[in-house]
């Protein structure tokens, strides 16, 4: 507790800190991440706040988001708690801070694949989508 107290000498953007900034994380998490796994975040989040909605506003409105499993939509919410606990604090030395919230991104974004669409175009669409940050991954990973 003391060193989180009295911080720890950070660097972010050109800027030195004793104590940090609270968007730290957020940032070193989109520059860090790879970038098909943040477009797959950003489509968790949507997905899963809409999913919500439905669940909750429209009982018989578009079934393929009430498909989603319920405590795939709660794996948000260690996430959201760990990166607040995360930006709380002083010290901001690295990603490593919050790697335990990837593998309940990593579950959340294959609770995605639960999605059941009706329409033939949207399931070919969404598999397209999908199959081409795949293939963005794997290309960007052979050229490092």
């Amino acid at each position: 507790m003391t060193h989180n107290y009295g911080g720890h000498m950070s660097y972010l953007m050109g800027n030195h800190s004793q104590y940090g900034w609270w968007y730290y994380f957020p940032i070193a998490f989109l520059v860090k991440t790879p970038l098909s796994i943040l477009i797959l975040t950003a489509v968790l989040i949507c997905v899963s706040g809409y999913g919500l909605y439905v669940r909750f506003r429209h009982a018989k409105c578009m079934d393929a988001f009430r498909s989603i499993p319920l405590y795939s939509l709660m794996l948000l919410i260690p996430i959201a708690a760990y990166l607040g606990i995360s930006m709380a604090g002083s010290i901001n030395i690295g990603e490593r801070h919050i790697i335990p919230i990837y593998p309940f991104l990593a579950v959340g974004i294959g609770s995605i694949a639960t999605l059941n669409f009706k329409a033939a175009i949207a399931r070919k669409a969404f598999a397209g989508f999908i199959a081409l940050l795949i293939a963005y991954s794997f290309v960007s990973v052979i050229r490092i």
